[in-house]
């Protein structure tokens, strides 16, 4: 028996629809239990509570600086986990940029923790020319004890908002939304 020209295209359509069901699938099962996890009063990281101190640790900027939680003390800080190439983390990056720009350009630090220490260093800093402002601290977390299993690192995009009294005011496992922009402006603003 042949197959017309149409028979073949009805079943190449419903292989290409099924394959992309099956990825949105994927894609909603990988993605919803962080998206589920947003923010929550226990962050679920060994020893770390909203509305308790942040632990100590140090990190090595990639100009050579240590940066410590009494280094930054006095002022707000957020601490983001990320890569150069993920995209939500750019566009995020981008936004809580443009409320830096806003407020100022000095009301909180942002410490941005590269877990992928085979990244180059020029491409860290086009992705800070890019996406960032000038005066965000960029960092591999390559010490003893690592920052991310302090934390419990679970995700990219992880971000850590301590105010100035080094006290964990949130902790965000999602894109970048207006929501978070507004919790960075009133952690800044003392509230």
């Amino acid at each position: 028996m042949q197959e017309t020209v149409g028979t073949k295209l009805n079943r190449k359509g419903l292989a290409i629809g099924l394959t992309l069901t099956l990825l949105v699938l994927i894609g909603v099962i990988y993605y919803l239990p962080a998206a589920l996890n947003r923010s929550t009063p226990d962050t679920g990281a060994a020893g770390l509570t909203i509305g308790r101190a942040f632990p100590d640790f140090a990190l090595r900027t990639i100009d050579g600086k240590t940066v410590t939680p009494a280094s930054l003390s006095g002022k707000p800080y957020i601490l983001w986990f990320t890569t150069s190439f993920c995209v939500p983390c750019q566009v995020g990056a981008e936004r809580v940029a443009a409320l830096d720009n806003r407020m100022g350009g000095d009301k909180f630090n942002v410490v941005v923790v590269f877990v992928d220490a085979r990244e180059p260093i020029h491409a860290l800093r086009s992705w800070r020319q890019k996406h960032a402002s000038g005066d965000w601290m960029l960092a591999f977390d390559n010490s003893r004890q690592p920052l991310q299993q302090m934390v419990g690192l679970q995700y990219l995009d992880s971000k850590y908002l301590v105010d100035a009294r080094g006290i964990l005011r949130d902790a965000d496992f999602q894109m970048v939304r207006s929501e978070y922009l507004k919790r960075i402006a009133d952690v800044v603003a003392g509230g």
